[in-house]
This record gives structure tokens, sequence and C-alpha cells, in this order.
């Protein structure tokens, strides 16, 4: 989650930019568009920091 809130933080675009982390193996989705949408992206990274009941069950992550 460390990686994720870090990619996040990190990308910096003055163009609208679609940004989805969906992946069947992610343990929770994240989605947005940046600039926009960072801060809410940010917000809800710390947030399921904060709350890993609401992170999606290993057994169910798959490829």
């Amino acid at each position: 989650m460390a990686e994720l809130h870090d990619l996040v933080q990190q990308i910096d675009v003055k163009e609208k930019m679609v940004f989805r982390a969906n992946h069947g193996s992610n343990a929770y989705n994240i989605a947005g568009i940046f600039p926009h949408e960072k801060d809410t992206m940010l917000e809800k990274i710390s947030w399921l920091k904060e709350h890993p009941e609401n992170v999606r069950p290993e057994g169910f992550r798959a490829f």
C-alpha cells in the first residue's frame, strides 16, 4: 500500500491523465483522473491503511 501511495504522490501532470489500479490481484481498487482527483486518491489510500479490514482478502486476489 505504501508503494501505491508513493506512486500516486509522485505523479505530477498538468494535463488530464486517467489512472487505474484495479487488477484482481490488488488488495483494493484505486482509480481517478489526475490532476483533479489526486488528493481524493491519496485520501482513499490513507483511509485503507487505517481500515485494513476493508481490503480484498488474499484468497479473493487472483490473476
